[in-house]
């Protein structure tokens, strides 16, 4: 009997046509037994052929699951995919637990991928787990649990505050604008200020929530400054 990645060992067999043996394996991965021709003969010394190799998979390694989905803040549903070191049976959506979110849209992608619709309940840490035995793999060994996932969901738009440096809302020289957002955003410059009987100057910013900007009035009179919607946008796209 030639044996690889595991040892052999021979047991009376009940009859002269039937014999058995234990298998000592190795280590993880395949192990094959072959019966060469010629090891053995009949009454009439015929000796047998070859047979047909067995092969069989030792697998004692717990399959892995990682849980991927948007890496930075988000304000809308979003993919979840859920993928397994190896393929694996018996997952569903009922093993996704999530904090502060709803799941729906359970997909098989195959053997090895999943995916699901990520719903968030409300602003804040949005969190999914997915715990030991979920799944399993084709030896039978259960699945690990997954390290956690999370996001952050932020649906809320920022709210902009203009202010200024001008002292009894009466000026007779340019002055300076101050545009306070309540969260960092991006995209803000001095083309979204709209000012009537003024000019506006370059915006710069002191930090990612707040910019300033020179206002130089044109004539005598009140001087307004509007900023519209859609100016800016936060980390999540609000």
């Amino acid at each position: 009997i030639l044996a690889t990645n595991a040892g052999v060992g021979i047991l009376p067999g009940p009859s002269t046509s039937t014999h058995s043996a234990t298998t000592t394996l190795n280590g993880e991965g395949a192990v094959t037994i072959d019966v060469p021709a010629g090891v053995a003969q009949d009454d009439a010394t015929n000796t047998n052929t070859a047979a047909s190799q067995f092969e069989v998979t030792y697998d004692t390694v717990a399959p892995t699951v990682v849980i991927s989905g948007p890496t930075s803040d988000t304000n809308s549903a979003f993919t979840a995919t859920f993928t397994f070191s190896e393929a694996v049976i018996g997952f569903t959506g009922i093993d996704i637990v999530a904090g502060n979110a709803s799941v729906s849209d359970f997909t098989v992608i195959n053997s090895l991928s999943y995916t699901a619709t990520i719903t968030p309940t409300a602003d804040g840490t949005v969190t999914l787990d997915v715990g030991v035995n979920a799944a399993q793999d084709g030896a039978g060994n259960n699945s690990v649990a997954a390290a956690q996932y999370s996001t952050n969901f932020d649906a809320t738009s920022p709210t902009l505050v203009i202010s200024s440096n001008v002292v009894g809302g009466v000026t007779n020289s340019s002055f300076t604008a101050t545009f306070t957002f309540s969260e960092d955003v991006t995209g803000f410059s001095s083309s979204d200020v709209v000012a009537t009987n003024a000019t506006v100057g370059i915006v710069s910013s002191t930090s990612a929530s707040i910019y300033t900007a020179t206002i130089t009035p044109s004539n005598d009179g009140e001087v307004t400054l509007n900023v519209g919607a859609n100016s800016a946008q936060d980390v999540a796209g609000n």
